[in-house]
């Protein structure tokens, strides 16, 4: 009888062990989940003039903010996300097939960056009109991108986009945005430590990209290299100039290797991949469906330096005054954009583009809207004569780091 009470006294002190170990396990949870709202609401405040909504409920103080939701989910990703055995770097573009198989120029700027970037790049093509199915079958059976590519074919929203296109005139039928698309790529990005998104119509045949890689490693060291960066482009093509050679060419100026910058378009830039994993499937999953249904999005690119930043401070614990975002000004580090069709066309039909892009912006702007920089002509300018001056600039790299690069 007394070893059976024992027995019992023995069970019912594991029980509440147990039951105490329980609750402080989600008592930590939960009070490392609110740290990092709180120091959200803190940094959001910190760069921003808006705040956190918050409400009082009757159980307890709920932010109702989808940036802090976002940042907790990417804190909670961390111990899921692995990181050995990466290759350094996938480059990730996205082009129309017929357009590659009828011109000539468009199929050999794909090879020739394929043929440029050698063994450092693998690469995924994803084509995004089904005009001709067997310009896809052509394009994909090539040797050089049999021997490069680790992913060729269509893309999955064309399908859909070609559903919905098949009820509306040409004047009014929409493209799919680069944005819709991005989510395709999810699986293999763990597999690398980097990725560089390009255009169709971007060149890399005057680039040295082992100097890029260098110089996005090493310009800000000892912080962290930045987690976007982009290349200048080296005609003048583009709205604002501070993202082409010409103004980086004279003066001082020409001595600048990189800069901190508060926009990287979204043309040809160069992201971490764990940041821009976590951005495509956290962030970007509330906004995919409208730019999707609108055919546009001019809006990623100006809310994923403001996800950087919070991302680099309240994910990778990195320092206030790290630089999340970062344009490679350095000699022999610049590409080409060679065609401007689409951006002509945008401009023939201004006001229903204008329109439907900022039918996204709202969307964007109602989800971040302490992360999202509507002003990229000053305001994220690292040459603009008053916010300039703000902007890290690096005239030489480090050559410590430089050694250390294998």
């Amino acid at each position: 009888m007394k070893q059976h009470r024992f027995h019992q006294k023995s069970f019912i002190f594991y029980y509440i062990g147990c039951s105490i170990l329980f609750l402080l396990i989600v008592t930590l949870h939960i009070g490392r989940n609110l740290n990092v709202q709180t120091t959200a609401i803190n940094l959001n405040k910190t760069f921003s003039s808006s705040t956190i909504s918050l409400i009082e409920d009757e159980r307890n103080l709920v932010v109702q903010d989808i940036e802090s939701e976002v940042i907790i989910q990417g804190r909670n990703d961390q111990s899921f996300y692995i990181t050995s055995f990466q290759k350094d770097l996938l480059c990730i573009t996205f082009a129309k097939a017929h357009i590659i198989s009828q011109n000539s120029s468009p199929h050999e700027t794909l090879l020739s960056n394929m043929i440029t970037t050698n063994a450092s790049c693998d690469w995924a093509i994803l084509f995004y009109d089904a005009d001709d199915v067997n310009a896809v079958q052509t394009i994909c059976s090539h040797p050089i991108v049999k021997t490069r590519a680790i992913l060729c074919r269509c893309s999955a929203a064309m399908l859909q986009n070609n559903e919905r296109n098949s009820t509306l005139s040409p004047f009014v039928r929409m493209s799919i945005p680069k944005t819709a698309m991005y989510h395709e790529v999810l699986s293999l990005l763990p597999l690398y430590r980097n990725v560089f998104l390009l255009d169709e119509d971007i060149s890399l045949r005057d680039l040295d990209l082992q100097a890029l890689l260098r110089t996005w490693a090493c310009a800000f060291w000892p912080q962290q290299p930045p987690l976007i960066v982009q290349p200048l482009i080296a005609e003048s093509t583009q709205l604002f100039d501070y993202v082409t050679v010409q103004p980086w060419s004279t003066g001082r100026l020409s001595k600048v290797v990189a800069s901190a910058s508060g926009w990287v378009e979204q043309q040809a830039p160069l992201l971490n991949a764990e940041f821009f994993a976590w951005f495509v499937r956290r962030v970007l999953v509330h906004t995919r469906s409208t730019a999707f249904r609108f055919g546009a999005d001019w809006s990623a690119d100006k809310t994923w330096c403001g996800a950087a930043r919070n991302y680099s401070v309240l994910v990778l614990n990195w320092s206030l005054d790290s630089v999340p975002c970062a344009l490679i000004t350095a000699p022999g580090c610049s590409v080409h954009h060679l065609n401007t069709r689409t951006m002509r066309d945008k401009r023939a039909n201004r006001p229903q583009f204008r329109q439907r892009a900022r039918e996204v912006m709202n969307r964007y702007q109602a989800l971040y809207p302490t992360w999202v920089e509507e002003d990229v002509r000053r305001k994220t300018n690292p040459l603009d004569a008053h916010y300039g001056p703000s902007f890290k600039k690096v005239f030489a790299l480090n050559e410590r780091c430089e050694r250390n690069i294998p």
